[in-house]
């Protein structure tokens, strides 16, 4: 037997016989765990945006941008209780309840941590007959808003 029916033949029997139901849509509208999905010319309420609807501090939260494309996939076997499997664009995504905050842009960071160390090179200390040589540039204080991307937390 060829293996992708067999694996097809074992997914059958896995759901109780059920089809497996796969489609693609556009997002028309978000809401907290929830998102509207047209499909062809029916929109369809109340599609997951994770496998489960439990309340979880450590979720995974993918959301996607409305306007994009969404693959979603049927827990029923027909379009009640469906799901986004795959996104095109995201809007946000939050890893782990986003309790931890925003993720680093590393480009931003990297260049204000190579200019304070460019200061702290050019620093200099006063000598007893005045400076050893040029005074030290002053670096501008770090803010979590300069490198921080808020559509990734964790």
């Amino acid at each position: 037997m060829d293996r992708y029916k067999e694996l097809a033949e074992r997914l059958k029997a896995a759901t109780g016989g059920r089809e497996t139901v796969l489609t693609q849509g556009i997002v028309t509208k978000v809401d907290g765990l929830l998102c509207e999905v047209k499909i062809g010319g029916l929109t369809v309420p109340d599609v997951r945006l994770r496998a489960s609807e439990t309340e979880d501090s450590g979720q995974l939260l993918i959301v996607p941008k409305v306007g994009t494309a969404v693959t979603v996939g049927s827990l029923t076997g027909g379009l009640s209780e469906l799901v986004v499997l795959a996104v095109d664009h995201v809007e946000r995504i939050t890893v782990n309840g986003g309790q931890l905050g925003g993720l680093v842009n590393i480009g931003e960071l990297t260049a204000r941590l190579n200019a304070f160390v460019d200061a702290f090179n050019a620093h200099t200390h006063q000598g007893t007959h005045g400076p050893t040589s040029a005074p030290l540039k002053s670096a501008e204080a770090f803010s979590r808003g300069d490198y921080e991307d808020e559509k990734i937390t964790h």
